[in-house]
């Protein structure tokens, strides 16, 4: 099961528990976190899935920008979750910290040896993908943890 299959049956859990009456409010926060995380694994899958094989270079490069601006703005939005004490705040800070170092990383990776055609440019999206799903997941439990 995937990541994306396991929050999406988390949320059908949490939909059967509002309407049986069920649903406790203290899970409002973990409802609202699955409904972000579902909604960027859905665009991340969109946009890998919408890499086509007779895509020219001047499109892919376009499309690069798309997923560097989208991861680029992934690390700065939704910061509010549960309580935080000193330690909480340092591995907060600590994740983000890895999350920017990977995205930095990665798109300098891509940099240094270009995508030869599109298929090479979705493997390697999909490497980059990978690698920043991983801290941005990492990231994402300091807020609320699912």
């Amino acid at each position: 099961m995937t990541l994306l299959e396991q929050y999406q049956a988390r949320r059908e859990i949490c939909e059967m528990e509002i309407e049986g009456g069920s649903f406790r409010q203290e899970e409002m926060m973990e409802l609202q976190e699955l409904d972000y995380r579902i909604s960027v694994l859905y665009t991340l899958q969109s946009l890998l899935a919408s890499i086509r094989r007779d895509m020219g270079l001047p499109v892919l490069s376009w499309h690069y920008r798309v997923i560097t601006t989208y991861f680029d703005q992934v690390a700065k939005e939704r910061k509010f979750g549960s309580g935080m004490d000193a330690f909480r705040i340092k591995e907060r800070d600590e994740a983000l910290a890895d999350m920017e170092k990977t995205i930095r990383e990665e798109k300098e990776r891509i940099r240094s040896v270009p995508p030869l055609d599109a298929p090479d440019y979705k493997k390697k999206m999909g490497k980059y993908f990978g690698a920043v799903l991983s801290a941005w997941m990492r990231y994402r439990q300091t807020y609320i943890k699912i």
